[in-house]
């Protein structure tokens, strides 16, 4: 059974946990307006988590002007992201799986954008 209460409930809120899976979803960063659409969320909804997630360095974001163009702002995740659960679950989860022989070990995800491509 899963502890929930050992869920880091900074990035496992709903809306937070969408952004991030939305920016693991590729390389290139996202467009606030794109994200906006995507997760169906209000710009004001949207900033604040953005805001919440970007002063914990989980993600990272950048405000593009000039040219004319009115002032926009892409977010993409770090190069490595921060592991999300408590170092007591971690070490529960390595310990059960030194148990299984190769074959069952599953394979490490990880959050970083270009783990997604390398994945098969």
């Amino acid at each position: 059974m899963i502890d929930f209460s050992q869920l880091d409930k900074l990035i496992h809120e709903k809306g937070r946990l969408s952004i991030l899976t939305l920016l693991a979803s590729r390389i290139e960063p996202w467009a606030f307006q794109d994200l906006k659409s995507q997760l169906d969320m209000s710009d004001g909804n949207l900033i604040t988590h953005l805001r919440t997630l970007e002063k914990v360095d989980f993600i990272g974001g950048e405000k593009l002007t000039g040219d004319g163009r009115p002032k926009r702002s892409t977010h993409s995740l770090p190069p490595v992201a921060k592991p999300s659960l408590p170092t007591s679950a971690s070490s529960k989860k390595s310990s059960t799986s030194a148990n299984k022989s190769p074959r069952e070990k599953k394979p490490k995800i990880s959050l970083a954008p270009n783990a997604l491509c390398d994945a098969k």
